[in-house]
């Protein structure tokens, strides 16, 4: 895939070096693939999770707060995990979904057919092998009997609110935290970053032991207390205590990040564990009564003072609740009762609802209101009709969404569109990708739809722009204009060889035949120049690529030869044994 080069030029030196440590380190982890599409996580002192596309080049965005210029370390690391292929690659949806039907008809047609007896004897020798199983079995049984409340939900609050509040987030306490070194290479921003997570994780310790207890016991109710009680004492901090200097942009995002793994381990208990409906019920009432409780009081003069529930931040938990038909229907009469329908934050939930619920229509409907505020919501829409077959509604939303996300959409728009159903729509978003990416292959495909016109105000848009040369020449390539690369070449190394602009042996390439004397000698000159003037590895390879295009060049197969072995002949161990790898002996 060769993302190394991309990854050197996206990220600063110091984030590629500190990237590479981390993927030697075998920080990257979960890392799936799906098509173009890579999710991963990495762990430091803290997780942070990552998103890469690399259908056109290299996309991704992470979780972490870094913003100082170039890409994060951690997509520096994910991306070098994903070149040494340490993914794990999922079935397409379609493939998953008909493995699944064809296991669930099988799993029925078989537990119809088996007596009553034989069940509970497997479920009892089940039960007599795995003593977690014997847990969940004592909580299930016993979830509808007792709510024995153990844990104060205030209490955990004003804890919060202590923890935050005597914890020191100021530029001095964050450097030391983070073991910050004035030499050694260890850069100041990292060093914030590392105390920042640190601190973060001794504030939410306990509570993660406690949520962690009360899971492992099956209390699902003082579980989301703690979880309940967390957030309301973490909401009413928009700043950083001691952070004079607003180094942490946005804490209460901070505080989130780290708020949400909590979230995610309630959650993947609940799709292992299994929970009675009446004790789904009761957990939706304990979320909706606290969030019913601060929008009755919430001050709206002074919103930095009153908690207020983020609905967007605790859908995926709702929806977890909501596990079974009569679960599901209650959740739906909770968001009627409420009023939910038009409150800010609650698309996603209604969609949820909607699907669960297998009201395709409706699931339609509020897809097509929310798809130009939310793009997740009308990328998925844009699939549904795409699954249906449905190109003109496809062709309809496709370009009302494109007119309000543009670039963020092209992509997929450029891989699904189809240029008969929306031609002058597929040229637009192509011509947009093209500027972006400078990716030969679409240049392929924009100029069988462009105008001879408009290919030579593109060219001429190619010279003008000197950071584009090297896709300039492969257009020039494209386009069978040979003697302007000819051109081109002539002017760029009749220069000194350390003012080269780039690489001689990308511009010569497509003309090793259409001048072969010109590219011979030039080659020659340049990799004389290259012995004498450069020393390590770095260089050595690359006189080694040089060489290998000298051998490519017709009639000049013997001269090529005698400059390998005069190379080969200097007193430079390290240049031989490049040579040697590269098969040029």
């Amino acid at each position: 895939m060769h993302l190394v080069h991309t990854l050197r030029q996206l990220a600063t030196s110091q984030s590629f070096q500190r990237g590479e440590d981390y993927f030697e380190s075998g920080l990257v982890s979960k890392l799936i693939k799906k098509g173009h599409e890579y999710e991963g996580e990495v762990e430091g002192s803290r997780k942070y999770r990552q998103h890469i596309n690399t259908k056109n080049g290299f996309e991704g965005s992470c979780t972490c707060p870094y913003d100082f210029g170039g890409i994060c370390k951690h997509l520096v690391a994910v991306g070098l995990a994903i070149e040494n292929e340490e993914f794990t690659e999922v079935l397409q949806v379609e493939e998953e979904i008909d493995a699944s039907i064809e296991q669930e008809l099988f799993f029925t047609e078989v537990y119809e057919q088996v007596e009553t007896g034989e069940k509970l004897s497997f479920l009892r020798k089940l039960l007599e092998k795995n003593n977690q199983l014997r847990g969940q079995f004592a909580a299930f049984v016993s979830q509808h009997k007792q709510h024995i409340r153990t844990i104060n939900l205030h209490q955990i609050r004003d804890q919060m609110i202590d923890r935050i509040g005597e914890s020191d987030f100021s530029f001095d306490a964050l450097m030391e935290r983070g073991k910050y070194e004035d030499e050694g290479g260890y850069y100041e921003e990292d060093a914030i970053e590392d105390g920042l997570e640190e601190v973060l994780e001794d504030i939410f310790r306990p509570f993660v032991h406690k949520l962690e207890a009360c899971l492992k016991a099956g209390n699902l109710q003082d579980a989301l207390r703690i979880l309940l009680g967390v957030y309301e004492g973490m909401y009413l901090f928009d700043e950083a205590p001691g952070d004079e200097d607003g180094y942490i942009e946005d804490f209460q995002e901070e505080l989130r990040s780290v708020y949400i793994e909590g979230l995610d381990s309630f959650m993947t208990y609940l799709e292992a564990a299994v929970v009675a409906t009446a004790s789904l019920k009761d957990l939706q009432d304990l979320f909706f009564a606290r969030w019913d409780h601060y929008e009755k009081i919430y001050d709206y003069n002074d919103p930095q003072s009153s908690i207020r529930y983020d609905l967007s931040l605790f859908t995926p938990l709702l929806l977890s609740l909501a596990s079974d038909a009569v679960s599901v229907h209650y959740l739906d009469l909770r968001v009627t009762t409420y009023g939910l329908a038009g409150t800010p934050g609650t698309a996603h939930l209604l969609l949820g609802i909607a699907k669960r619920q297998g009201n395709e229509a409706k699931w339609t409907e509020l897809a097509e209101t929310h798809s130009e505020t939310y793009l997740d919501i009308g990328q998925e829409l844009l699939e549904s009709y795409q699954a249906s077959d449905n190109s003109e509604a496809f062709a309809k939303l496709a370009k009302r969404m494109y007119r309000v996300y543009g670039r963020k959409i092209g992509a997929y728009l450029l891989d699904n569109l189809d240029p008969e159903e929306a031609p002058l729509l597929y040229k637009q978003v192509l011509t947009d990708q093209l500027e972006r990416t400078a990716d030969i292959s679409l240049y392929k495909k924009w100029r069988s739809l462009a105008s001879e016109q408009e290919q030579e105000a593109y060219l001429q848009s190619l010279r003008a722009n000197f950071t584009l040369t090297s896709f300039y020449i492969q257009v020039l390539e494209v386009e069978g204009r040979l003697d302007e690369i000819l051109d081109l070449a002539r002017k760029e190394y009749a220069k000194e060889f350390s003012t080269f602009y780039f690489d001689p042996g990308m511009v010569l390439k497509p003309i090793l035949t259409y001048d072969p004397e010109f590219c011979f000698h030039l080659l020659a000159d340049i990799v004389a120049q290259k012995i004498a003037k450069d020393r390590g590895r770095t260089a050595y390879k690359k006189i080694c690529e040089w060489l290998q295009l000298m051998k490519q060049i017709p009639g000049f197969e013997s001269q090529a030869r005698i400059v390998i072995q005069e190379c080969y002949k200097q007193r430079l161990p390290a240049l031989k044994d490049e040579m040697r790898r590269a098969g040029l002996l």
